[in-house]
């Protein structure tokens, strides 16, 4: 019986060990199979201690942060940011921070770390301020002007109209009782009437002047401005003769006082001065319209000039609604954060409002206290009449910090700024984890059913619109496929798709593949990895999701490897993932050498991207995985299938063939389930094998750190040599 072992590939725990196929063995384990020589995997070089209870590690610009939280770091998605930007969630509410905020100081890093978004700030108040002031002195100005029927007439001031007149007309005993004379203001005002007798005078038949002159005395007290008075006869058919018809014209003149007011901001002619507290002019206290604005001096009306300015008086100014619209008003602000140069500004507090302003009106404005030491400015938005959407806040001010309790708005509307764009900047929710960085600038995490990105290139603005709940808790996202990410749930996984946030669409994958363990779910690149209960899923695009692992292991066999406890990463194209007693190394693209087994134990792991290096926290240091500058090779182990001899016989040569010349490989031989040999082999000889047993069944377990390309067994030397 010849057994000639030329390939060596990786174990197949699922098939029975006489029906293994070559190249397969049972186990094989710390070796590289990749050529189909067998050989150790790369010595794993220890890079530096690592902290007690470490289950997270990340190498930011040569410095390795670490946690003994599962957390997850993704990169800044930031044009141009040079400055080592990372955010992190499941260290409490997710973080970021920089290369020297995270490397300068005493202790492990991450040293400096701040929370992930710009809070809100707390509500604010505000309010309408009337436009108020002090007096500092009145004068009663003097009525000047002339006019034809009477001199220096003033609102409230009788005027007196005097004058005669004489009738024509025919002779008739209808008018011995008199006819009425009026005297009307304006055309349209009859401000007196007096009875005229024309009996006595006249010639039938024709229009005759009276020799009787009647005279008049009317007296009127109008409103200020410019009047006209003129005399009208009850009929027609008498008239008064024109010469001596009185149509006068005069201008009636308003008292006023002016008013030394300690500002004008704000003051409209036409408005309303509200003055209380003078003293020696006691008519100035009220309400009076605003004729005229010089400079502090303000122009109103009065009655009566009596009197002369002491002291006191105070003002406030009343908006007059017939030529001022007031314009309803609402207020917010937004908080801005600057870290180490990036500039950010947060979402704004519940809008203050509706407050009713008039143009020019001051609004008072109470500030809220900042809500950290990042915080660098307040920005103050309110809404403009003049806008079409009334939803739409712009710019006002911005006040850098530290910024005064209360703020006073005067701002016109013309001067408003830009729009508010940061209305749905809502940091991301403080229980976020699984930071994931997805396509266009975009980073993800999630808190029980619900996915949560980032606004695109905005990585502290997660909008809550953006939300995607889905029906099973989620576990972990896995990123790929461009624009794509995977959602690992404790049911079904989901696929979400889109190449922005606020248009992905979701969809449930078929398969009832529950993700067993968060720090199982790798990004392979190509695809994604994760551990259920019966096996490793594979999740892709094309493929959609399946186990790829059924041929290597049973359901029952791998529930005993408790995937719950996995702890994954990505070792160039391979599978890496540990338990709690050793590793597993999973290569889907190598169907010879997709399993080899692991003897050492990790609790933390990641994957250099750029390289595909795998590193991992090991007995307390952080080891570089298999490394390819490493000078030696681990010493690997490989367990033949078990081959079966039609008689009972016994295995009395071996030759080993590789590439080395001294230090060859220890083959230990079993027969039919008891070990009969071990012994270390020198390459290319022939060499004995103890006797004295007869077996069926032989399976050999070959140790070493050397390549070996061949072992050959055999009932006798010559079997081998043919």
């Amino acid at each position: 019986m010849l057994i000639r072992l030329t390939a060596f590939g990786g174990g197949v725990p699922r098939i029975s060990p006489e029906l293994i196929p070559a190249p397969n063995g049972q186990i094989a384990q710390n070796a590289n199979l990749l050529s189909g020589k067998l050989n150790g995997l790369n010595t794993n070089t220890a890079i530096q201690a690592a902290i007690a209870s470490c289950k997270s590690i990340f190498n930011l610009n040569g410095s390795w942060l670490q946690w003994t939280q599962d957390v997850d770091v993704s990169l800044s998605p930031l044009a141009g940011d040079t400055s080592g930007r990372i955010y992190f969630s499941g260290n409490g509410a997710p973080q970021m921070t920089d290369f020297a905020d995270a490397t300068t100081g005493v202790g492990t890093p991450p040293i400096l770390t701040y929370t992930l978004g710009v809070p809100m700030p707390a509500n604010a108040t505000g309010a309408v301020s009337p436009i108020t002031g002090t007096i500092s002195g009145a004068s009663a100005n003097p009525v000047s002007g002339t006019s034809s029927v009477t001199n220096y007439p003033c609102v409230g001031d009788p005027v007196v109209i005097t004058g005669s007149v004489r009738w024509r007309g025919l002779a008739s005993s209808r008018y011995n009782t008199g006819v009425t004379l009026s005297m009307v203001r304006d055309g349209t005002t009859t401000v007196g009437t007096k009875t005229i007798q024309i009996s006595g005078g006249g010639i039938t038949g024709e229009p005759e002047w009276n020799t009787t002159t009647t005279s008049f005395n009317f007296t009127d007290t109008p409103a200020a401005g410019n009047h006209s008075y003129s005399l009208m006869l009850a009929y027609l058919d008498m008239s008064l003769p024109g010469a001596i018809a009185v149509t006068e014209s005069m201008t009636v003149l308003q008292q006023s006082l002016t008013v030394t007011l300690n500002s004008t901001t704000g003051l409209v002619v036409g408005d309303y001065l509200v003055i209380t507290g003078i003293q020696g002019l006691p008519q100035l206290n009220g309400t009076f319209p605003i004729q005229s604005i010089s400079g502090n001096n303000v122009i109103v009306p009065t009655t009566s000039t009596g009197g002369a300015y002491v002291s006191g008086g105070n003002w406030t100014v009343q908006y007059n609604s017939a030529d001022q619209v007031a314009e309803t008003r609402y207020y917010v602000m937004t908080q801005v954060e600057t870290l180490e140069g990036i500039t950010m500004e947060g979402p704004p507090n519940s809008p203050i409002g509706p407050l009713t302003v008039y143009p020019m009106e001051p609004v008072v404005l109470n500030l809220p206290a900042r809500s950290n030491a990042n915080i660098t400015a307040l920005n103050l938005y309110r809404t403009n009449p003049n806008n079409s959407s009334t939803e739409e806040f712009q710019f006002v001010t911005q006040l850098g910090y530290p910024w005064a309790a209360t703020y006073t708005d005067v701002a016109d509307a013309s001067t408003l700024g830009e729009v508010l764009s940061s209305a749905d900047y809502d940091a991301p929710p403080t229980n976020l984890v699984g930071l994931t960085t997805l396509p266009n600038g975009v980073i993800a995490g999630f808190y029980d059913n619900v996915l949560c990105p980032s606004m695109p290139y905005l990585p502290h603005a997660f909008p809550i619109e953006y939300q995607i709940s889905v029906e099973e808790t989620i576990v972990a996202l896995l990123p790929f496929g461009g624009v794509s990410v995977a959602i690992l749930t404790n049911g079904h996984p989901y696929m979400v798709e889109g190449s922005d946030p606020s248009q992905y669409v979701t969809q449930r994958l078929e398969a009832t593949f529950p993700c067993v363990s968060k720090q199982s779910a790798v990004d392979m690149g190509y695809a994604g990895i994760y551990a259920t209960n019966e096996g490793l899923v594979l999740v892709d695009l094309e493929s959609g999701v399946d186990i790829m692992t059924r041929d290597l292991w049973t359901p029952e066999q791998f529930a005993a490897l408790n995937p719950s406890t996995f702890i994954a990463g990505r070792s160039h194209d391979r599978y890496v993932f540990f338990n709690a007693t050793g590793g597993f190394m999973f290569d889907p693209k190598e169907p010879r050498a997709r399993l080899v087994q692991l003897n050492f134990v990790a609790t933390a792991a990641w994957t250099d991207i750029n390289t595909g290096d795998l590193y991992l926290v090991v007995g307390g240091e952080i080891v570089k995985f298999d490394d390819d500058s490493a000078a030696t090779q681990q010493t690997y182990s490989w367990t033949s299938p078990e081959f079966v001899s039609e008689q009972p016989s016994w295995m009395s040569a071996i030759r080993v063939r590789g590439d080395f010349s001294a230090g060859g490989p220890t083959i230990t031989l079993f027969a039919d389930g008891n070990q009969v040999s071990s012994a270390t082999y020198a390459n290319g000889n022939v060499q004995r094998l103890p006797a004295g047993y007869l077996a069926k069944t032989f399976y050999i377990v070959i140790t070493g750190s050397k390549q070996l390309y061949e072992v050959a067994l055999a009932t006798s030397a010559n079997e081998i040599a043919a």
